[in-house]
């Protein structure tokens, strides 16, 4: 498990740093990033939406939910400043 947290850290930063990046891609890998470290679970995307959703801030919900739709192809609105404080709030709660 040691492995894939440390390669699940490195793609945190890295998603959050590089241009290339995409939001969406960015607010779904925190949301299994969390599960991850959290209780030592290997979750897809999907399920770490799912996993996540219950233990996020009311205001934060939206944003993983428009991440979501936006990976399964609806046309959702995800503004870059919520995406941020989504990310944010992942990193203060695990320290990072």
């Amino acid at each position: 498990m040691g492995d894939y947290l440390g390669s699940l850290r490195r793609d945190f930063v890295w998603a959050q740093i590089a241009g290339n990046a995409s939001l969406v891609y960015a607010v779904l890998n925190a949301c299994r990033t969390l599960a991850a470290v959290e209780e030592q679970r290997v979750l897809s995307k999907a399920e770490g939406v799912a996993w996540t959703r219950p233990r996020l801030p009311v205001p934060l919900r939206d944003v993983v939910e428009a991440a979501a739709a936006r990976y399964a192809g609806t046309e959702r609105e995800l503004s870059d400043t919520a995406g941020a404080l989504l990310l944010d709030w992942v990193r203060a709660r695990l320290g990072w």
